[in-house]
């Protein structure tokens, strides 16, 4: 994504190409929805293979020039797609006059104002996916050279942040949430969670849960961008591989890790998975508000994954 952004006019003659070889066969499994955030962008609802459909550069006697790659052919068909044209003006939006004008010459019967809602679609993938979360980094001044520094919090906000578990813990006493509605699942927390006085005991827990719930977060960042740095051939990193590292995939339940432990110490609720859900609508509260509060860009629970149990954050 950052390299077609970068310089989009180098994949000038690759995307002619594209276009031509399109025209006469049909090459599937490039643009689809995927169990990631990038497929639930609102108004897009999919997103580019670049798994199947890596850009690169090459450089020959001082010139560049894009190229891209097909690797997964499973799905060629030796016979051209309707929906060709339009595939190539989602992937390649900034090129959406010359798939027109390349269109024309072969011959081949496009619907311009299908094309240019591909092309809408495909520029709101790059904006949303990437070129909004660059500028976010920029202004916080992460740079190349300070892309592992975490989130830090002044002991207001942390306040703040164990006001707002007080608060749903309350909640959550009175049997009013939604994580059931956001897991698409039927059921209900266990009410109530405390036996006596639950505005003094969400207040004991709630500085008990709040370490607990940060800790968790930047340890799981932390070893998800070692992870991901220790396979960078390169020292000096570029710009997109800043945003891939501030974009770690990690496991959800390991961002209320312990909580669980202290919910069932200091209330009433005794089933394991009900404290599981306790503790993953707090921590689910606490990210939100980080997010608003700009100490973290993006936060996807997918509960889409499933029993996977992945999670997004962007940050």
């Amino acid at each position: 994504m950052g390299l077609y952004l970068s310089q989009p006019e180098l994949f000038d003659g690759a995307v002619r190409e594209l276009a031509n070889l399109f025209s006469v066969i049909h090459i599937g499994d490039l643009v689809n929805r995927q169990v990631e955030p990038m497929s639930h962008i609102e108004n897009v609802e999919d997103a580019v293979r670049y798994d199947n459909l890596p850009l690169y550069v090459v450089e020959e006697d001082g010139k560049k020039e894009g190229k891209i790659g097909l690797i997964d052919l499973e799905s060629f068909r030796n016979a051209p797609d309707p929906e060709n044209f339009d595939v190539l003006a989602r992937i390649f939006p900034f090129h959406l006059n010359l798939i027109k004008e390349e269109a024309s010459k072969l011959k081949v019967k496009v619907d311009h104002k299908t094309l240019e809602a591909s092309a809408e679609k495909g520029t709101k993938f790059l904006k949303v996916g990437f070129t909004e979360h660059l500028e976010w980094l920029k202004l916080k001044g992460v740079s190349n050279d300070t892309y592992s520094q975490l989130f830090e919090l002044s002991l207001q906000r942390e306040e703040e942040l164990m006001g707002l578990i007080e608060k749903e813990l309350l909640k959550l006493n009175n049997e009013e949430n939604d994580l059931f509605r956001r897991k698409g699942l039927l059921g209900k927390i266990q009410k109530p969670l405390f036996k006596e006085n639950p505005e003094l005991q969400a207040k004991n827990l709630a500085p008990k849960a709040l370490p607990v719930i940060i800790n968790n977060i930047k340890s799981q960042i932390k070893k998800a961008q070692e992870e991901q740095k220790s396979i960078l051939k390169e020292q000096q990193i570029s710009e997109s591989e800043l945003v891939n590292l501030r974009s770690p995939v990690v496991n959800r339940n390991a961002l209320h890790k312990g909580v669980d432990d202290l919910i069932l110490e200091n209330t009433i609720v005794e089933e394991i998975m009900g404290c599981k859900d306790v503790a993953e609508q707090l921590t689910f509260v606490v990210v939100q508000a980080l997010v608003k509060g700009g100490e973290i860009f993006f936060f996807d629970p997918a509960y889409y994954s499933g029993g996977k149990n992945h999670c997004w954050i962007r940050y």
